[in-house]
């Protein structure tokens, strides 16, 4: 029976320099469904202490309307229909419009592991305003921003293109200035 497991883990050992070759060890890690020990220890203490501050009442247990906010805040940058994808995953089936802390961190392991709903980095977000900027001016209106927020993808609610546009816009010219903006929207260092 020893040699089965130390084989097994052998193997698993195998493949994880098979397809990291060249690439370092963090690229097998991601691909891997099991993270290594020091590297679950850093994740479980992220996402406890995320978790943790919406735990009002210490009981392992959040609001699940919370968990978009907690994925947020873990660096992560899932939609709307995403987070409500994930809620129907991980809500408690005996507590319903709860999440148990333990279903919570596997979920949020696997979305770190597997690097999903990352948010985009500074050169995709630059591109995006530049392809927008049809004349190439550097900057957007609030009338043009406003009405791409609200009409385009997934769509902003009024309330949210204010929000937006109450923190994107210059006050002294009332444009966006993309070029610095993205600085703001962009987390290319956050795990």
């Amino acid at each position: 029976m020893e040699d089965d497991e130390n084989g097994g883990n052998e193997d698993k050992q195998e493949d994880q320099d098979g397809e990291g070759e060249g690439d370092g060890e963090r690229e097998g890690e991601t691909t891997q469904q099991q993270p290594s020990e020091a590297l679950a220890q850093q994740i479980q203490a992220k996402v406890k202490a995320a978790f943790q501050v919406f735990d009002h009442e210490n009981s392992q247990t959040i609001d699940l309307r919370e968990v978009g906010t907690i994925v947020r805040s873990l660096g992560h940058c899932p939609s709307e229909a995403q987070v409500q994808e994930l809620m129907a995953d991980i809500e408690d089936q005996n507590q319903r419009g709860y999440v148990q802390y333990s279903k919570f961190l596997e979920a949020m392991t696997q979305i770190i592991m597997q690097k999903k709903y990352e948010a985009a980095n500074y050169t995709d977000l630059l591109l995006a305003f530049q392809t927008l900027d049809e004349e190439n001016l550097g900057h957007m209106e609030e009338a043009k921003i406003s009405k791409i927020l609200s009409e385009e993808g997934e769509r902003f609610t009024q309330e949210e293109v204010q929000e937006f546009c109450n923190a994107a816009l210059d006050p002294a010219t009332k444009v966006v200035n993309y070029k610095e903006f993205v600085h703001f929207l962009s987390t290319d260092d956050v795990v």
